[in-house]
């Protein structure tokens, strides 16, 4: 066999190869990752995410719960009895205790400073245990009036995915 004959055997099998990787990659995308509105009423993370924005989400570290403080969500809530998709920013995982005390928020004892804290931090908030299979979440926008607990508190089970850090840097820790 030649040179030449020999490539175009090669260049035959590594085409369906090539097919067959890409297929992959496209289903592996579809699977981690998507794209999503933010509900348009929802306004509390401006100027980083308007209402009706649509983001871009990372759906592989809500699945296996690697979720960590400053990560900034997307999840659904219900409230007032209709469910909108939101934007919030995790300040406390499960278990930790979390409260805002003279203007500070603390969590597990000790003062958590994120950016989006300005939010919460001109209220007092009682001290609470994030439950099990729960986050807290809080928002960028300073808040004319006191977020229910209920409101901050966020199922895994609602939690639609990560926004990629390099989308969501407003209200990174300080």
């Amino acid at each position: 066999m030649d040179f030449s004959a020999l490539l175009n055997r090669l260049r035959d099998g590594v085409r369906p190869a090539i097919l067959i990787g890409l297929m992959c990659l496209v289903v592996y995308a579809g699977q981690s990752f998507s794209c999503t509105k933010v509900g348009d009423g929802f306004n509390r993370m401006q100027p980083a995410f308007k209402p009706g924005q649509v983001v871009f989400i990372d759906k592989r570290p809500a699945r296996a719960k690697e979720l960590h403080p400053g990560d900034v969500i997307c999840y659904d809530a219900t409230v007032g009895g209709t469910r909108s998709r939101r934007v919030g920013r995790i300040i406390a995982m499960p278990g930790e205790v979390f409260e805002v005390d003279e203007g500070q928020v603390i969590v597990d004892g000790e003062k958590r400073t994120l950016r989006a804290a300005a939010s919460v931090e001109r209220f007092k908030y009682p001290r609470i245990m994030v439950p099990a299979n729960h986050v807290l979440v809080i928002f960028d926008k300073p808040a004319s009036y006191r977020s229910n607990l209920n409101e901050l508190l966020v199922p895994f089970s609602e939690i639609r995915g990560r926004i990629p850090s390099w989308l969501a840097a407003r209200g990174e820790q300080s």
